[in-house]
């Protein structure tokens, strides 16, 4: 039993939503971002239905419009961005660290 709950304590700690959603035109329009409501702040989340539903396409993924959401914290894929092996990234300056890529790569600016 000790086993168990030690197993399920670890993998709860290491699982973190990490949205992947493509950024959608009218989202972008109202300065937001496609991504799990559990990701959006509180004052994300009490934004008007109309508001959250703006990533259509996506909506049935759980993809909300969230426009409370640090830059900080999205990831390579939402700010349209490439992860690649790190001599594949054109200069330093366009290296954005890991922003969500596995161990061996980085966000890259550029194509």
């Amino acid at each position: 039993m000790f086993f168990v709950i030690l197993f399920a304590s670890l993998l709860s700690t290491s699982l973190s939503i990490e949205s992947n959603f493509y950024s959608e035109e009218a989202c972008l329009a109202k300065n937001g971002y496609c991504v799990f409501e559990e990701e959006c702040s509180a004052a994300g989340r009490a934004e008007p239905e109309s508001y959250k539903a703006l990533c259509t396409f996506q909506r049935s993924l759980g993809a909300i419009c969230c426009k409370d959401f640090p830059l900080e914290e999205v990831n390579c894929n939402q700010l349209h961005n490439e992860c690649v092996e790190p001599e594949k990234c054109p200069h330093e300056k366009y290296n954005l660290g890991r922003k969500g890529c596995d161990k061996t790569r980085i966000c890259c600016a550029v194509r």
